[in-house]
């Protein structure tokens, strides 16, 4: 065989190898970590996190209204909490509806945990219910809160999700740090190019 004939094969290897890349789809990358939100309620922030919610007011609170309402209830020191009040309307229960990830972030949620303060009533016969869902249309009903203390619930989709939805609904109880950790990956397209360009180094 030739000189030119033997450097010819290499190089009708590399293009059958080039057009094989070519038409083979590239990688999917996956990488894991964790969301993380958080919200003690000293700034106006669950205005905006939240995609439903009861009107909110700020301090001072109002007693009574004629609809639910939340308000945001600053304690002896001024550090504010979120205040679910009653009402004696076709709507009785304060309401706020969360979705995580906040925006679209392309996550892969396989597990979680939601934490919360409940700090105590505005008055007696308080309470909160905390509901979580995981396609914001079925809704499961978690607890149903009337004791003071730190509560903790784990999220736990059959399958990987996008998002996750939680809720709660109440009057006379308070809410404070709100904390939201979500397990997940992150699936991307990765690249052939490095192969291909490893041909012609």
């Amino acid at each position: 065989m030739s000189t030119r004939a033997a450097s010819a094969v290499p190089s009708l290897l590399a293009v059958l190898l080039f057009s094989a890349l070519l038409v083979v789809p590239s990688s999917r990358v996956v990488a894991q970590g964790q969301y993380t939100y958080f919200d003690d309620f000293s700034s106006d922030k669950a205005r905006v996190d939240s995609y439903l919610h009861s009107s909110i007011s700020d301090p001072p609170c109002p007693t009574f209204g004629f609809d639910s309402f939340l308000c945001f209830n600053p304690d002896s020191l001024g550090n504010r909490r979120l205040a679910f009040y009653y009402s004696f309307t076709l709507e009785p229960y304060a309401y706020i509806y969360y979705r995580f990830p906040l925006g679209s972030q392309n996550l892969d949620i396989t597990d979680g945990v939601v934490g919360f303060e409940i700090p105590g009533e505005i008055s007696p016969g308080g309470r909160i219910d905390y509901f979580h869902s995981y396609d914001g249309s079925t809704w499961v009903h978690a607890d149903s809160i009337t004791v003071p203390g730190t509560y903790e619930y784990v999220l736990s989709p059959a399958q990987p999700r996008e998002w996750v939805y939680i809720r709660f609904r109440g009057g006379r109880m308070l809410l404070d740090d709100l904390s939201v950790t979500l397990n997940r990956t992150t699936t991307t397209q990765g690249s052939n190019w490095g192969s291909i360009k490893a041909l012609f180094d």
